[in-house]
């Protein structure tokens, strides 16, 4: 379906457990990305609050974990990538990936309260829902008319485009990955294939880490 080289993924060693990044969008949720075995893992922890330092905490506790192989991360790249290119800047994007033990990852690019674009990865797990809002990062310049200009940059979407990428190239030696599949809208319209799931009310100070 990918042109994934399962030959490669599956009779090749890999490293058994290796970090690779942990994302942080704060008083929402933490991503952190691993390589486990020849799959990518990726964990999803809630904020619960600041600890006595005012530090941001994410509960490990009632962390939800999933991993991905060639595939899922393809598909996460490109939408990504075409977010990022300015190819679909503007449009939104509603993407359902089932994954191993009934676990699910959503990918939605849509306007947040303010009317601003942004994109965000979920997985719904266990009959809980925890989101990651990847980051903005809003840089200001000034045009050849004074005028102030603010130019929006995918600053977390961009790190984890970036893993997938990774990924893909030294765990799957996958090639030919700039294009999405034609049965793309498989994963599509989320809200028709899974049933509402709860989403996660987070406790902040009273959860246990």
């Amino acid at each position: 379906m990918y042109n994934t080289n399962y030959n490669y993924l599956y009779n090749t060693p890999a490293p058994t457990n290796t970090q690779i990044k942990t994302l942080y969008a704060p008083e929402s949720s933490c991503l952190a990305m691993r390589y486990f075995r020849n799959y990518l893992t990726l964990d999803f922890a809630p904020y619960c609050g600041r600890d006595s330092r005012g530090f941001h905490q994410y509960s490990r506790k009632i962390r939800q974990s999933t991993s991905v192989d060639g595939e899922g991360a393809k598909l996460f790249y490109l939408l990504s990538k075409a977010i990022i290119d300015g190819s679909a800047a503007d449009k939104p994007v509603n993407v359902v990936l089932p994954c191993r033990n009934d676990a699910k990852l959503i990918f939605d690019y849509k306007p947040d309260n303010n009317g601003q674009m942004l994109a965000s990865l979920a997985i719904d797990k266990n009959k809980m829902l925890i989101t990651f809002p990847f980051p903005l990062h809003h840089l200001e310049s000034v045009d050849k008319d004074g005028k102030k200009v603010v130019t929006v940059i995918q600053r977390g979407l961009g790190a984890f485009a970036k893993v997938m990428q990774s990924y893909l190239l030294d765990v799957c030696r996958e090639n030919g990955i700039e294009r999405l599949p034609p049965d793309f809208n498989e994963y599509r319209d989320y809200n028709e294939q899974v049933a509402n799931p709860q989403p996660y009310v987070s406790p902040w100070n009273n959860a246990s880490l």
